[in-house]
């Protein structure tokens, strides 16, 4: 059988793009300080050299995403046929499934949107800064009949300290939480790949009639996982919270109702798994009754 514990990432090709996030953040940063220690800022010389580092981000970003979600999802089926094959289910009869390719798809334009969302809320951010360093510089300047070199100095240590202490501006999510660029980054392609991964897996079973999953259990410290780890879900909705099973064992719940109440949060590793063997001998979850 797979592994039972959380979701197993490619840390490599996760940190590759996460590292790219960070040198075009750390580009970005020091493009602005440059321009603001060099003295008055030239507003759209600037924003036009960091769009185009900003663009060429969202062509990598894109890149990774078609190419690893896809794999991410096919994990999760793949893991779904041995382990059920494993447990000796018959896997010879399957409905027709264009609905992979579909949730794929799904999953794929999700990501991209986030991606792209977080890219254009930097642009923002960082057009409202530049713009908030041109009018100090225009300000003093107005005030001293010059930018003296001292002035120019304080104005950019102070910029360099806004910096320093919030980033370039928060990024807010469809949950009102407020990210930094990176942060934002590394939380949104290691939840994407984990939630790929896990609908690969559910959509796979659904496909070959069955409806019940597992969850990892790894000793999870986030309440509403706790709640959730190694107890019996319903990958449709379609087998009531509270049936009974074989054994005594219930069904607790769907997975729509966990993620609903906090399973599957922002960098949540938590799998979705066929049911592991000692509990599908107990409960005959694989057993022709219970096939739908």
């Amino acid at each position: 059988m797979a592994d039972r514990g959380p979701v197993k990432l490619r840390e490599p090709g996760i940190q590759s793009l996460i590292d790219l996030y960070f040198r075009v953040y750390t580009k970005i940063t020091k493009e602005i300080i440059t321009a603001s220690e060099a003295g008055k800022i030239n507003r759209a010389r600037l924003m036009v050299r960091i769009n185009h580092e900003l663009e060429a981000l969202g062509v990598d970003v894109d890149k990774w995403i078609k190419t690893e979600i896809p794999k991410y999802y096919n994990d999760g089926a793949a893991i779904a046929l041995q382990d059920l094959r494993k447990l000796g289910v018959d896997l010879t009869t399957a409905t027709s499934a264009p609905i992979n390719v579909q949730a794929i798809a799904a999953l794929v334009d999700e990501t991209r949107y986030a991606a792209f969302q977080a890219i254009t809320g930097i642009s923002k951010n960082v057009s409202n800064i530049v713009s908030q360093t041109y009018r100090q510089q225009l300000t003093m300047t107005i005030a001293e009949g010059k930018l003296s070199a001292d002035t120019r100095k304080m104005i950019s240590k102070a910029l360099v300290q806004q910096i320093e202490d919030s980033g370039v501006g928060a990024l807010v999510d469809k949950s009102g939480r407020e990210w930094s660029f990176d942060r934002y980054s590394n939380m949104l392609v290691r939840t994407k790949a984990v939630e790929a991964r896990n609908e690969g897996l559910a959509n796979k079973m659904v496909q070959y009639g069955y409806d019940l999953v597992q969850i990892s259990n790894h000793s999870t410290e986030h309440p509403a996982c706790r709640k959730y780890e190694g107890k019996i879900l319903s990958i449709t909705g379609d087998t009531p919270t509270g049936t009974r099973l074989a054994g005594g064992y219930t069904v607790f719940g769907s997975l729509a109702q966990a993620k609903a109440d906090g399973l599957f949060h922002p960098h949540c590793k938590h799998a979705a798994n066929v049911i592991s063997p000692e509990l599908a001998a107990k409960t005959k979850a694989y057993d022709n009754p219970f096939n739908r």
